[in-house]
């Protein structure tokens, strides 16, 4: 299922959307299905001895896991990944782009590195709790999304199975402060690593795959 919004949005040239649910702006864009498969291929190969990422993390992935991949795989997937953030900041507003180099805002250019990508499977109960990332930009891709967990009856209080749920400004009166998406493979958010965002627990015996990284400015 395509990705449909209602949400004030802008179409770029290169297909993409910047989603405007709130103040921070996120990327949202389709990655290609062979740079999915890498992703999954290289992560069938991570172990919890070597791999393991679940200490690191926010997640409470307790029947799943998450697991880092090594320097030597990010890097043969860091300049797919370069060109989408490029297509982020080159459709960003002017005055957005004021706030957004820490070094020297005056710059019209500044270069990006991967530091971190690992990869979550996600099984029933698992969840991820609000949080936000260290770095400038964060992303999510959504490789393996059976549409099975959004239809299960929640065994508990929480509400919308499976989703991501981004947060801004929940601590305002009278404002929209949550965007939520029901997720669907080969989906990617790309968005500024202080935006709050979490995914609820599913209830169906499924697993949900997801790869996230975070980029610093250099």
């Amino acid at each position: 299922m395509k990705f449909q919004t209602s949400t004030l949005h802008v179409n770029t040239k290169t297909g993409d959307k910047l989603l405007y649910p709130f103040g921070p702006s996120i990327f949202q864009t389709y990655v290609d299905e062979k740079f999915v498969n890498h992703l999954l291929k290289e992560g069938e190969k991570l172990t919890k001895k070597d791999n393991n990422a679940n200490k690191d993390l926010a997640g409470n992935l307790i029947k799943g896991g998450s697991y880092n991949y090594p320097a030597n795989v990010r890097a043969k997937f860091e300049g797919y990944i370069y060109q989408l953030l490029d297509r982020y900041i080159g459709n960003m507003p002017p005055h957005k782009l004021r706030n957004l180099f820490l070094i020297n805002h005056k710059k019209k250019t500044t270069r990006f590195k991967l530091e971190e990508l690992w990869i979550n499977y996600n099984k029933k109960g698992d969840y991820n709790p609000p949080h936000i990332h260290s770095a400038i930009f964060s992303f999510v891709i959504f490789c393996k999304v059976p549409p099975t967990i959004f239809t299960e009856k929640p065994e508990s209080n929480f509400q919308h199975p499976g989703e991501i749920i981004f947060r801004f400004g929940e601590t305002l009166n009278f404002s929209d402060c949550e965007f939520r998406v029901k997720p669907s493979e080969q989906l990617m958010f790309i968005f500024p690593s202080y935006l709050t965002h979490y995914v609820p627990p599913f209830y169906t015996d499924d697993t949900r795959i997801s790869v996230s990284g975070n980029l610093y400015e250099v």
